[in-house]
């Protein structure tokens, strides 16, 4: 998935997955509208003490064969502070309110919001990584810079940021 050099992140939806669970997902496609995976959303079970401060979790798979390539988890905190673990469960990195950093702690890139429907993710030295536009209300399309030693870990990073944006359905 993240080898494209675009990404449609569509509206949340509510689907029964292949395990029969009843979940909420984000369908993810290329420009074509090929399938390449889809975000499910988990609202995971609170610490006893702090039960008003559920967790929430968003895992990415990819649709081939529903291979599980990342997980993003909002810290208990009243700050929106989301961590990035590989498939294997390695920390990749945070997703802050405007920043991304590394799991060594060195800054990679900050958000820049051009207006509400359109922005870009830029390195410290201000290049854009990536960048974005709102195709709807709910869906979004996610632009890639074209860099032939593309560092997968950068653009879970990326697609990570853009996730906790709208990281939550809206009940109907």
């Amino acid at each position: 998935m993240l080898e494209h050099p675009s990404l449609l992140v569509h509206g949340w939806t509510r689907t029964t997955l292949a395990d029969a669970a009843e979940a909420w997902v984000r369908p993810i496609t290329d420009g074509a509208a090929r399938p390449l995976g889809f975000v499910r959303y988990q609202k995971l079970p609170a610490l006893s003490w702090f039960f008003w401060l559920p967790k929430v979790r968003l895992d990415v798979f990819e649709t081939e064969d529903a291979s599980h390539l990342m997980s993003l988890t909002r810290s208990w905190t009243m700050l929106h502070i989301w961590d990035l673990h590989d498939a294997d469960q390695r920390l990749v990195g945070s997703v802050y309110p405007k920043t991304l950093v590394a799991s060594a702690g060195e800054s990679l890139g900050f958000l820049d919001l051009e207006s509400g429907d359109q922005g870009s993710i830029v390195n410290p030295s201000g290049q854009a990584l990536a960048r974005f536009r709102k195709k709807s209300a709910s869906s979004f399309e996610l632009a890639f810079t074209p860099d032939p030693a593309a560092n997968p870990f950068l653009r879970m990073m990326v697609l990570g940021c853009l996730l906790t944006l709208d990281p939550k359905p809206k009940r109907k």
